[in-house]
């Protein structure tokens, strides 16, 4: 309904209007609850997206280092 409509004479007019602005606040703030989610979700994503690389990259430490023992300890059996 358009301004124009709101103010013509009669009460199914006026509740319209009312029924009509009452669906629209309703509408804007379940989209701003959905828009501060869908933020939260992002951040915690990417919060766990960072701690899986550090793990990961924690665990490839980790490897080489016991890569680099294992074949320091095969070389020094060898020459025994």
């Amino acid at each position: 309904m358009d301004e124009g409509q709101r103010f013509e004479r009669g009460t199914q007019s006026v509740t319209r209007f009312q029924r009509e602005e009452k669906a629209k606040k309703i509408m804007n703030e379940a989209m701003r609850i959905e828009g501060i989610r869908s933020h939260q979700n992002f951040y915690q994503q990417k919060v766990l997206q960072s701690e899986m690389m550090k793990d990961l990259r924690e665990q490839n430490k980790l490897r080489t280092k016991y890569d680099a023992v294992a074949a320091y300890e095969q070389v020094s059996f060898m020459l025994l």
